[in-house]
């Protein structure tokens, strides 16, 4: 799997995004291994181009010229790996997010095979 495409697609920690979280509680709280934060409403991907969490849509569309440069990196691996025994397959995107356009998603797939 391809955890980490170009500016994330899920916005997530497992996407590469690690800064936008609000901490809910510090070790001056909590235990060390009780320290939380809170990430889901407040990601935001933006692979496909910049997303406007608060509409839900991306900004002018999808950037299809960022869309290009992760199907550059999926050829550049598939070509480094192609005739290594231990590679069976790759994912071309890990969990890419809900606001991710189907039909560019679709479109991304079908390129990066």
């Amino acid at each position: 799997d391809v955890h980490a495409v170009r500016r994330s697609a899920n916005g997530l920690d497992n996407g590469g995004i690690t800064t936008d979280i609000k901490w809910t509680s510090t070790l001056a709280d909590v235990a060390a291994d009780a320290v939380t934060f809170e990430h889901w409403p407040r990601r935001s991907a933006h692979w496909m181009g910049n997303f406007d969490r608060h509409t839900g849509l991306y900004q002018g569309g999808v950037n299809w010229t960022q869309v290009e440069k992760s199907i550059h990196l999926i050829e550049s691996i598939t070509h480094r790996y192609a005739n290594n025994s231990a590679v069976l397959g790759i994912e071309p995107v890990n969990e890419p997010w809900q606001f991710t356009p189907i039909h560019a998603l679709k479109k991304f797939y079908w390129e990066s095979y």
